[in-house]
């Protein structure tokens, strides 16, 4: 997704804000090592922050804030999750599904 604001604009607050808004990453373009740096001294607790998910791309100059995703995307994955392996261990066994299923959510907390 495209920034919805400029990365000038982009504080700390802000970008709890964002996080909490948005599902997947939000991505500023066209952001040089200079103007990074200009944005990492004016907002040193983003820096400082282990709320904070982004990383900058050098070689495309772009920075990226990873979002949460959403809680019903949790609670429908989940509920695909356990319907699929319902399903298997209903039609193979135990044995032949844990064979053939891992699960892994993808995110994190």
């Amino acid at each position: 997704m495209k920034a919805p604001i400029s990365l000038s604009d982009l504080s700390y607050e802000r970008i709890l804000k964002l996080q909490a808004e948005y599902e997947g990453t939000i991505i500023f373009p066209n952001v040089t090592s200079k103007d990074l740096h200009g944005w990492k001294e004016r907002y040193p607790q983003v820096v400082e922050s282990t709320k904070v998910r982004l990383e900058y791309n050098f070689l495309r100059g772009s920075l990226v804030i990873q979002c949460n995703p959403m809680l019903t995307h949790d609670s429908l994955q989940s509920f695909f999750n356990m319907t699929v392996i319902t399903s298997l261990l209903e039609k193979l066994g135990r044995s032949q599904t844990k064979g053939l299923v891992w699960v892994a959510s993808g995110t994190s907390k």
